[in-house]
């Protein structure tokens, strides 16, 4: 997987030179300096946040630090066994994590602090991707041919299962689907949590819900705007990790039971299903991958616990954690648009190795313009930071 030899010869002579000679030495020493450039400037910014932080449980935002890694890892051409991985857990993570932190608001508190949370930095990430297709469709002469399929791919909240007639082509909006689902999710959740119904009917309703929307995207193909199917089938993992919640007063030999078993199905997903909760498809079955999720999440998150007894990862990671929104909308942006497929005569010719390398210029890039930018009181509004 590692081997550095090149495996196929549909490289160029220059391409092979860049991978073979000085320039490859070069090429690591720039992303190796980039990472000791971004440390240097960042250690005096988090050793005060520390400070200010001593009774912050570190734990999430590691965590989240972590998961947001491997959302860039999953879009830097690494093999699918790789993504597979990453896939299995990461997105579902974020819905356990803020189902966990749920906390019960009148409706028109949760629409008020939902839409600033999650729809105005979605709104700005797709006014950004709008202007940029602008400015490409400018350069290459194709005034408003991608700039209108973005903007109004923006305003549908995704791009439908079969193309509209007004567009002309599918056009993606990334991972800016979680923050749609997300704000759904929540707003069902509101109306389920605020009754007084048992849990087991709630339950059976997210269930129904999920299972309604995953026929849906398989057989009947009804377009609903805005990720609503994918906020549906991302109901189940909010619902459980806000029973997480109430779970710490439990016999401490069920609490490993639990992660046992929900391992078990992490493992088993892993070998024999796949999940794509913005597409509404599991493999399994959507218990199994549920719990297989949750295992996932578990084993993170007892490993971000370790991570917190050293202050040095604890700090870098719990700051990619604390605002890992803002990365994820600058990855957002920059994934349609940057030419990464340049890179893939590289990826072909040394796998991994290549994959690893565009995964920490990606992360490198957007850690340097989240923390450049954060301090702005513009941004800190966009991203609620203030």
């Amino acid at each position: 997987m590692w081997d550095l030899k090149p495996t196929t010869h549909l490289y160029t002579p220059y391409l092979h030179s860049f991978f073979s000679t000085m320039y490859y030495r070069l090429f690591l020493f720039f992303v190796k300096g980039l990472f000791k450039l971004f440390t240097k400037t960042l250690s005096c910014y988090i050793i005060v946040m520390a400070f200010q932080e001593k009774k912050r449980d570190q734990t999430f935002d590691v965590l989240k630090g972590l998961l947001i890694l491997f959302v860039i890892a999953g879009h830097s051409h690494f093999s699918f066994t790789v993504e597979h991985f990453f896939v299995s857990f990461h997105m579902p993570a974020f819905f356990f994590i803020s189902g966990y932190f749920y906390k019960a608001r009148p409706l028109e508190d949760e629409l008020r602090v939902d839409f600033r949370r999650l729809i105005v930095p979605y709104l700005f990430s797709c006014f950004l991707l709008v202007l940029i297709a602008l400015l490409k469709d400018i350069l290459c002469g194709t005034l408003w041919q991608s700039s209108s399929e973005h903007a109004l791919t923006a305003l549908l909240g995704g791009p439908p299962i079969i193309p509209l007639p007004i567009l002309n082509k599918v056009v993606e909006l990334g991972p800016l689907w979680f923050l749609t689902a997300l704000f759904f999710v929540r707003l069902i959740a509101h109306f389920l949590f605020q009754s007084k119904i048992p849990h087991w009917f709630k339950a059976t309703t997210i269930f129904l819900l999920s299972i309604a929307c995953m026929k849906n995207s398989v057989r009947f193909h009804i377009f609903i705007p805005w990720y609503i199917p994918s906020a549906c089938c991302a109901l189940g993992f909010f619902f459980v990790g806000n029973l997480l919640k109430s779970f710490g007063n439990v016999n401490a030999k069920y609490k490993w039971m639990l992660f046992a078993f929900t391992v078990l199905c992490w493992g088993y997903c892993l070998l024999f299903s796949g999940m794509s909760v913005n597409a509404c498809l599991f493999g399994a079955h959507y218990i199994i991958d549920l719990a297989g999720a949750l295992g996932g999440t578990l084993v993170f998150y007892l490993l971000s616990r370790k991570i917190t007894k050293s202050k040095p990862t604890s700090n870098f990671l719990g700051f990619i954690g604390k605002y890992s929104l803002a990365i994820f909308c600058f990855h957002a942006i920059e994934c349609p648009f940057f030419p990464w497929d340049t890179f893939e005569p590289f990826i072909q010719s040394y796998g991994q190795l290549a994959s690893l390398a565009i995964f920490l210029m990606r992360a490198g890039i957007l850690l340097l313009i989240t923390r450049c930018v954060i301090g702005i009181p513009f941004f800190k509004k966009i991203f609620s930071y203030s």
